[in-house]
């Protein structure tokens, strides 16, 4: 009986780290009946790190395709085989896979002892996305992701993301979007629509905008599901029973920067006439600030 030893290093084991090995451990023992040709070949597989047996290895000998898998104890058995120069090839979740080359010899028996290192298991990146309940009672989510209507959406986030100072600074690349700086510290924004008769004066919306007839028309504004149009006196209803603005009156000019970025949650822009079913109907179209109370 002679011992073989095959062994194949890692960087690991260059490092420092558990050494990561394949051992060979065996004996050729003669054929008890002449004539007899056919190899066997039977083993171990342990963890290189703590010597326990490794259930449900797979261990394959590559050129005469057969394998066999470990039991509870580490413990497999190869069907007999030819004799002749083989590959082991050892595979297991979780474990690094080793391979040596292997000569079996007529009649012989080879026992061996396979060490596997563990290997990290690479899973995909888990994407986490946090959901505002806010916007989720609203319907946001549910406009924004099936396509329903299209519309232009934008969530706090967003906002942060482009360092906005106001609402209006998010709306300057929203297609169909006009924002318009009246003065420093007053702006506008108009949608790209021609809308004919829909003034309290009868004149077309683009004609009597302020801002010296600016072109386009003036989009109603709902703040949290409320309307609050540019042209009309604020509807939130105050403590004395009066009606009062956000924090200040809001005004046909400052309205859509009325509300502290900080306190928006999600912004819905919708050029033309498709609209959610809970704004009213419009030519001109509408947006809808969320807010984060």
């Amino acid at each position: 009986m002679h011992r073989t030893s095959l062994q194949t290093s890692s960087p690991m084991h260059r490092a420092g780290a558990i050494m990561v090995s394949l051992l060979v451990m065996g004996g050729w023992l003669s054929s008890p009946a002449s004539g007899q040709t056919r190899a066997r070949v039977h083993g171990l597989v342990v963890d290189a790190q703590h010597g326990k047996p490794v259930a449900g290895t797979l261990v394959r000998l590559l050129e005469a395709d057969v394998s066999a898998e470990t039991s509870e104890r580490g413990q497999f058995t190869m069907p007999p085989i030819e004799p002749g120069k083989y590959t082991i090839v050892v595979e297991c979740l979780g474990y690094q896979t080793r391979r040596s080359d292997v000569v079996l010899q007529p009649g012989g028996e080879l026992e061996v002892t396979i060490e596997l290192a563990q290997k990290a298991i690479e899973l995909e990146p888990i994407v986490v996305t946090a959901r505002s309940g806010k916007l989720t009672e609203s319907g946001f989510y549910d406009r924004r992701d099936t396509g329903g209507i299209k519309g232009h959406y934008i969530t706090y986030d967003d906002l942060v993301r482009r360092n906005a100072m106001g609402l209006t600074d998010a709306l300057v690349n929203v297609a169909g979007v006009r924002v318009h700086y009246i003065q420093p510290g007053r702006t506008t924004v108009r949608f790209n629509r021609h809308v004919p008769n829909t003034g309290p004066d009868g004149r077309p919306q683009h004609a009597f905008a302020m801002g010296g007839g600016l072109p386009g028309c003036e989009p109603d504004l709902y703040v949290d599901g409320r309307l609050y149009r540019n042209s009309s006196p604020p509807m939130q209803t105050g403590a004395g029973g009066g009606t009062v603005g956000w924090k200040n009156s809001i005004s046909r000019v400052d309205d859509f920067n009325a509300i502290p970025v900080s306190e928006i949650e999600g912004v819905e822009v919708y050029v033309g006439a498709a609209v959610p079913p809970f704004v009213y109907n419009t030519a001109c179209g509408v947006i809808l600030i969320w807010t984060r109370r």
